[in-house]
Protein backbone atom coordinates (compact mmCIF):
# COMPACT_ATOMS: atom_id res chain seq x y z
CA UNK A 1 0.00 0.00 0.00
CA UNK A 2 1.41 3.52 -0.97
CA UNK A 3 1.26 6.49 1.09
CA UNK A 4 -1.51 8.71 0.61
CA UNK A 5 -0.42 12.38 0.01
CA UNK A 6 -2.67 15.35 1.88
CA UNK A 7 -2.86 18.09 -0.02
CA UNK A 8 -5.44 21.15 -0.82
CA UNK A 9 -7.24 20.64 -3.52
CA UNK A 10 -7.70 23.73 -5.76
CA UNK A 11 -11.63 24.77 -4.80
CA UNK A 12 -10.13 25.01 -1.30
CA UNK A 13 -7.09 27.74 -2.25
CA UNK A 14 -9.67 29.97 -4.05
CA UNK A 15 -11.69 29.67 -1.52
CA UNK A 16 -8.94 31.07 0.95
CA UNK A 17 -7.50 33.40 -1.43
CA UNK A 18 -11.61 34.79 -2.28
CA UNK A 19 -11.98 35.50 1.85
CA UNK A 20 -8.65 36.87 1.79
CA UNK A 21 -9.24 39.94 -0.87
CA UNK A 22 -12.49 40.41 0.29
CA UNK A 23 -11.28 40.89 4.42
CA UNK A 24 -8.50 43.24 2.48
CA UNK A 25 -11.13 45.15 0.52
CA UNK A 26 -13.18 45.97 3.70
CA UNK A 27 -10.28 46.87 5.72
CA UNK A 28 -8.11 48.93 3.32
CA UNK A 29 -10.60 52.12 2.99
CA UNK A 30 -10.23 52.26 7.19
CA UNK A 31 -6.15 51.65 6.94
CA UNK A 32 -5.94 54.69 4.35
CA UNK A 33 -8.18 56.76 6.48
CA UNK A 34 -5.88 56.13 10.11
CA UNK A 35 -2.89 56.89 7.70
CA UNK A 36 -4.27 60.07 6.26
CA UNK A 37 -4.87 61.44 10.52
CA UNK A 38 -1.81 60.47 11.38
CA UNK A 39 -0.39 62.54 8.34
CA UNK A 40 -2.20 65.53 9.70
CA UNK A 41 -0.96 64.58 13.16
CA UNK A 42 2.56 64.37 12.62
CA UNK A 43 2.72 67.86 10.43
CA UNK A 44 0.93 69.21 13.86
CA UNK A 45 3.73 67.61 15.62
CA UNK A 46 6.41 69.48 13.08
CA UNK A 47 5.04 72.81 13.72
CA UNK A 48 5.49 72.27 17.30
CA UNK A 49 8.67 71.23 17.03
CA UNK A 50 9.82 74.04 14.84
CA UNK A 51 7.90 76.55 17.04
CA UNK A 52 9.94 75.25 19.98
CA UNK A 53 13.42 75.39 17.82
CA UNK A 54 12.01 78.79 16.59
CA UNK A 55 11.75 80.23 19.86
CA UNK A 56 14.72 78.75 21.36
CA UNK A 57 16.92 80.08 18.58
CA UNK A 58 14.77 83.73 18.91
CA UNK A 59 15.26 83.61 23.07
CA UNK A 60 19.53 82.64 22.07
CA UNK A 61 19.97 85.65 19.24
CA UNK A 62 18.05 88.13 21.34
CA UNK A 63 16.50 88.62 17.60
CA UNK A 64 12.74 87.67 16.16
CA UNK A 65 12.04 84.64 14.05
CA UNK A 66 8.88 84.30 11.63
CA UNK A 67 7.60 81.07 11.48
CA UNK A 68 6.28 81.36 7.55
CA UNK A 69 4.42 78.62 5.60
CA UNK A 70 5.20 77.36 2.16
CA UNK A 71 3.87 75.46 -0.45
CA UNK A 72 4.08 71.82 1.53
CA UNK A 73 6.82 73.31 4.17
CA UNK A 74 7.63 75.12 7.33
CA UNK A 75 10.61 77.83 6.76
CA UNK A 76 11.94 79.87 10.18
CA UNK A 77 13.06 83.45 8.82
CA UNK A 78 15.67 86.12 10.65
CA UNK A 79 14.50 88.98 8.22
CA UNK A 80 14.92 87.17 4.94
CA UNK A 81 17.71 84.46 5.80
CA UNK A 82 16.35 80.80 6.25
CA UNK A 83 17.10 79.85 9.85
CA UNK A 84 15.42 76.06 9.27
CA UNK A 85 13.61 74.58 6.58
CA UNK A 86 11.07 71.37 7.21
CA UNK A 87 9.15 70.17 4.78
CA UNK A 88 5.59 68.97 5.98
CA UNK A 89 4.27 64.95 5.78
CA UNK A 90 2.42 64.50 2.52
CA UNK A 91 -0.62 66.04 1.67
CA UNK A 92 -0.34 68.35 4.73
CA UNK A 93 -0.57 71.82 4.93
CA UNK A 94 -0.37 74.42 7.49
CA UNK A 95 -2.49 78.52 7.58
CA UNK A 96 -3.39 80.67 10.12
CA UNK A 97 -6.70 79.70 11.35
CA UNK A 98 -9.64 81.70 10.11
CA UNK A 99 -10.56 82.41 13.45
CA UNK A 100 -7.80 84.75 14.18
CA UNK A 101 -8.48 87.02 10.85
CA UNK A 102 -4.06 87.13 10.26
CA UNK A 103 -3.79 88.66 6.85
CA UNK A 104 -2.72 86.49 3.90
CA UNK A 105 1.07 85.69 2.90
CA UNK A 106 1.49 87.39 6.73
CA UNK A 107 4.17 84.96 8.84
CA UNK A 108 2.22 82.43 10.63
CA UNK A 109 4.02 83.75 13.91
CA UNK A 110 7.08 85.97 15.27
CA UNK A 111 8.76 84.61 17.88
CA UNK A 112 10.36 87.66 19.64
CA UNK A 113 14.46 87.58 21.03
CA UNK A 114 12.69 87.67 24.57
CA UNK A 115 11.29 84.76 24.64
CA UNK A 116 7.34 85.77 23.71
CA UNK A 117 5.78 85.03 20.66
CA UNK A 118 2.53 86.68 18.80
CA UNK A 119 -0.55 84.66 19.80
CA UNK A 120 -1.36 82.27 16.80
CA UNK A 121 -4.11 79.76 15.95
CA UNK A 122 -2.71 77.55 13.12
CA UNK A 123 -4.69 74.97 11.21
CA UNK A 124 -2.86 71.96 9.86
CA UNK A 125 -4.76 70.51 7.25
CA UNK A 126 -5.03 66.99 5.17
CA UNK A 127 -5.35 66.49 1.88
CA UNK A 128 -9.20 65.26 3.22
CA UNK A 129 -10.36 67.67 4.99
CA UNK A 130 -8.86 66.95 8.21
CA UNK A 131 -8.04 69.37 10.73
CA UNK A 132 -5.22 69.51 13.75
CA UNK A 133 -5.44 73.12 15.49
CA UNK A 134 -1.74 74.19 16.87
CA UNK A 135 -2.09 77.01 19.52
CA UNK A 136 1.15 79.16 20.11
CA UNK A 137 0.42 81.36 23.16
CA UNK A 138 1.70 84.30 23.17
CA UNK A 139 3.70 85.41 26.80
CA UNK A 140 5.36 81.96 26.98
CA UNK A 141 5.82 81.29 23.13
CA UNK A 142 5.09 77.68 23.98
CA UNK A 143 3.14 75.84 20.61
CA UNK A 144 0.93 72.86 21.42
CA UNK A 145 -1.41 70.90 19.89
CA UNK A 146 -5.17 71.66 20.29
CA UNK A 147 -7.09 68.71 21.94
Amino acid sequence: MSPRCHAFTLVELLVVVTLIAGLTAVAAPSIVAQVRAAQVLSGARQVVALAALARHEAARSGRDLALVAEAGRLTVLRGTTVVVRRDLPEGASVAVDAATGAAANAPLTIFRGDGTARPARLAVLGADGRRVLVLIDGPTGLARVEG
